[in-house]
């Protein structure tokens, strides 16, 4: 079975979902990435939760059934969502949407500004949660929300899920067989509790086993890459130059205690982020839709195929004031053993190795004028399990480079920081050898200069961030690969007057591009240009694919 998988992200890929470009002139909200590609066959929509605008902190209870005319095997099922929030001023809200527990999305939302109204639309393939899908389940959506004198922005919500029918031409994939949540809601992590676990007892016949991991960080951990220690020792007296700890996060998943799994923390930048002028139609990378990072724990199934209660913990490095953090754990069974053995062959993971080094402002004791912040990781878990259809070894190798230097200097600074991720899989079976490779490079740099011109304060920012992956997957002497890029890079140019903020005139324009190249599915390049809350240009092409 885990060749047959493999083989199967060898097929003819499906087409590439290309968004519809947006108009000329137009205020439309243009976020980075492609939207789901969906089978030919008609859906089954099963509506989670109709428009409504989210308040407080009420959660929405969801009572969810699966649709009576599709009644599975499906092809494809795929979470929609459609918000709006309307004018006037409002932070950055998360929400999320769950059922049985399951993270089925988590997203934030756009700020309002002046007369703008954005709407947006997101969407996320969820196929593999049938098996928590095909019975009715209890769920929830929260979009927390205040709403006052000042912060006067409504936002509205609705929800709902497409069945996508199997046929001969697009049949239902394998899907897990066994899904579990960690929590059943966000679990807050924090300096109390610093890790959820839940104790669980798996099936005896695991032999693949994945789990989909998110954390996003809040509060102060919200902006943790511009995080510093306390030159002192001791926080300063303004709380914004409070220092946080290194500028280093990474979620770790652990077995009875042990570690097990590592997910590399994304910089997210939501719509309030750095300077919201920035993010008035661009959000920067997935702030509308933060993905789950996938860890693949085969190499720990026979571990857990004893028939033993098993401690399951996902905690946060680094964290200095809370995430919210879930982990969905997936199984695939199998069909023709009831209990599957095999052994945890070895396991070198280990935290990162991190560094920091910094130099004290000349003036202010409290403050750096400059650090360099590194962290290292290699490691390797290998493990394998003796099927119905022979023995299967999973070796996971992780090799991860951090780094974030800042800079500080009188009227601003600047930070630049880039991590890169390379997990390598191995499958070895009867049917021979699949090899999976995931390249990622998550770059960041954020400058700031402010000086003052006559009564007002002038002040330019320019930041850069993208996010770069390539998969490749080799078996049976064929190999697939897939590279996309994203990148978001706005520039903004504001003059305050005494009268503060309100009044600032300001100049902005952000440029966006999209670009995936796919062996099998073909190209798509689009590059998208925002001046001053309106769309300016769209550039679309699709060069060739470059080989090294």
């Amino acid at each position: 079975m885990m060749i047959l998988l493999a083989l199967a992200a060898l097929a003819p890929a499906e087409p590439l979902a290309r968004p519809a470009p947006p108009a000329i002139g137009s205020e439309t909200v243009v976020p980075t990435g492609l939207d789901v590609p969906r089978p030919a066959t008609r859906p089954c929509i099963v509506e989670l939760f109709a428009e409504r605008e989210f308040a407080g902190e009420a959660r929405v209870p969801i009572a969810y059934r699966p649709p009576a005319d599709c009644p599975g095997p499906w092809a494809k099922i795929v979470f929609e969502g459609d918000l709006h929030v309307t004018a006037g001023e409002q932070y950055d809200r998360t929400g999320f949407v769950t059922i049985a527990g399951v993270n089925l999305f988590t997203g934030t939302t756009m700020e309002p500004r002046q007369a703008l109204a954005p709407r947006w639309h997101v969407e996320r393939d969820v196929t593999d949660y049938a098996a928590t899908l095909a019975a009715p389940q209890p769920g929830e959506a929260t979009l927390t929300n205040y709403v006052d004198a000042r912060y006067t922005g409504r936002l509205f919500w609705s929800g709902r899920l497409l069945f996508y029918p199997a046929d001969a031409a697009t049949p239902a994939p394998r899907v897990p067989d066994w899904i579990e949540p960690l929590a059943t809601a966000p679990a807050k992590i924090d300096a109390q509790t610093p890790a959820v676990t839940r104790t669980l007892t798996f099936p005896r016949n695991v032999e693949r086993l994945m789990i989909d991991v998110l954390a996003q960080p809040q509060a102060e951990d919200e902006f943790w890459w511009l995080c510093q220690p306390d030159p002192a020792g001791t926080p300063p007296a303004d709380p914004q130059q409070r220092g946080c700890g290194a500028p280093f996060r990474e979620a770790e998943v652990l077995i009875d205690g042990k570690l097990a799994g590592i997910a590399a923390a994304y910089p997210w930048i939501y719509t309030g982020g750095v300077n919201p002028r920035m993010w008035s139609l661009t959000p920067a990378v997935e702030a509308l839709d933060l993905p789950p990072t996938r860890l693949d724990l085969t190499p720990f199934a026979a571990l857990v195929n004893d028939g033993q209660p098993h401690a399951v913990s996902l905690r946060i490095v680094g964290a200095s004031r809370y995430f919210f953090a879930m982990g969905t754990l997936l199984a695939w069974r199998d069909a023709g053993r009831a209990v599957v053995g095999g052994a945890l062959d070895a396991n070198t993971l280990a935290s990162a190795r991190v560094a920091l080094t910094g130099t004290p402002a000349p003036a202010a004791a409290d403050r750096f004028a400059e650090t360099l912040t590194t962290a290292t990781r290699d490691g390797r878990a290998v493990g394998h399990v003796d099927t119905s259809h022979g023995r299967v070894t999973t070796s996971v190798d992780y090799r991860f480079r951090f780094r974030n230097r800042q800079r500080g200097a009188p009227g601003g600074g600047e930070i630049d920081q880039d991590s890169a991720v390379d997990t390598r899989r191995e499958i070895r079976g009867p049917d021979g050898i699949t090899r999976h490779q995931v390249a990622e490079r998550f770059p960041l740099f954020v400058a700031i200069e402010s000086h003052a011109v006559g009564p007002d304060q002038v002040s330019d920012t320019h930041f850069r961030q993208g996010l770069t992956r390539v998969e490749t997957t080799t078996a049976a002497g064929r190999t697939h690969r897939r590279t996309t890029a994203l990148l978001v890079e706005p520039r903004v140019h504001m003059v305050v007057p005494p009268s503060g903020r309100r009044d600032a005139k300001v100049q902005a324009t952000t440029v966006t591009t999209t670009r995936v190249m796919d062996d099998a599915a073909g190209c798509y390049d689009r590059t998208v240009t925002v001046t001053d809350n309106r769309v300016a240009a769209v550039r679309e092409e699709c060069p060739l694919p470059r080989r090294r």
